[in-house]
Parts: C-alpha cells; sequence; structure tokens
C-alpha cells in the first residue's frame, strides 16, 4: 500500500458510515426518549389508582348512605364494624335521639 492511496472516507467505511452511524444514534435517542415516557405513563397510572382496587373491602361514605335508612341505621353499622366503642354509640344515641 503506498501512502499517497490515503483516504480517510475508505478507511472509515465509506461516505456512507457517518449516516449509518448517525442513524442508529437517532434510534437509540428515540428508543431511550420511548422508555422514558412509557415509565412516566406508568408511574402515572399507579398514583391515580381507585380505592376501591386499592383496598377491595373498604366501604366509601357514599355506600354507606345508599344503603342506610336513617343516621341511626350508620350508627348501629359503626358498632358492628368495631369503628366507635359502645360508649361512643351510647352517647351518639342519645344525641341523635334528642
Amino acid at each position: 500500500m503506498r501512502t499517497d492511496d490515503w483516504d480517510p472516507d475508505r478507511m472509515m467505511g465509506g461516505s456512507s458510515g457517518m449516516y449509518g452511524g448517525g442513524l442508529v444514534m437517532l434510534l437509540l435517542v428515540l428508543l431511550l426518549v420511548g422508555l422514558a415516557a412509557a415509565v412516566a405513563v406508568w408511574a402515572v397510572r399507579a398514583t391515580q389508582r381507585d380505592p376501591q382496587q386499592a383496598h377491595p373491602g373498604a366501604t366509601t361514605v357514599p355506600t354507606l348512605l345508599a344503603g342506610a335508612a336513617s343516621p341511626r341505621d350508620l350508627l348501629d353499622q359503626r358498632l358492628a364494624r368495631g369503628e366507635i366503642t359502645p360508649e361512643e354509640y351510647g352517647t351518639t344515641r342519645r344525641l341523635l335521639d334528642s
């Protein structure tokens, strides 16, 4: 090989080598951006779960009110679930009856 035959394009795989490398770099950047977007979407959806899915046994206020005929029924339900003590039940019942 003679030194006067030195050609930088031939050494780097021709002129298409530069564009091919740029295309691969662009695809990698797009892949990373897509991955970051997917993680962000997953994080947002994970923090906005339905409370009933997070706690399947939980009873919400609208659920309680829909089945309750009166405040006394609500009070009875709370005592039955153990949310209030018998003393609190008696005090609240007297307030409701007056």
